[in-house]
């Protein structure tokens, strides 16, 4: 009988980290799709920072990292999370030095199963 409780529960972990997954995968694509459609190469930043603002986020500067010399970024917190699965959703725009949109990344930050 105990064998079938600890089988039991690493399944239900299993399913609700798969849910967990599915959130995150949704909430990538939407920003990928609005991203892509709204914020072309050569937008202005202020326009950037507005979609995010009437998203309820906030476009913040400054992130770093490999081939980024001025980035912001937008960070959707705790989209998948249960138990031992935490994602957030980060859109990374990369600025020109006129402050206009070069580059938009649709990344998962977090650990995982």
């Amino acid at each position: 009988m105990t064998n079938l409780r600890i089988v039991s529960a690493v399944v239900s972990v299993l399913l609700l980290a798969g849910c967990s997954m599915a959130r995150v995968y949704e909430r990538e694509q939407y920003w990928t799709e609005t991203t892509a459609a709204r914020l072309p190469t050569g937008t202005p930043l202020a326009d950037a920072k507005a979609l995010f603002a009437a998203n309820g986020l906030e476009l913040k500067c400054c992130v770093s990292g490999p081939e980024m010399t001025k980035a912001f970024y937008a960070s959707e917190r705790n989209v998948g999370r249960a138990l031992i699965v935490e994602y957030d959703v980060v859109v990374v725009v990369d600025v020109s030095k006129d402050d206009r949109v070069e580059q938009v990344r649709v990344q998962r930050w977090g650990v995982g199963l």
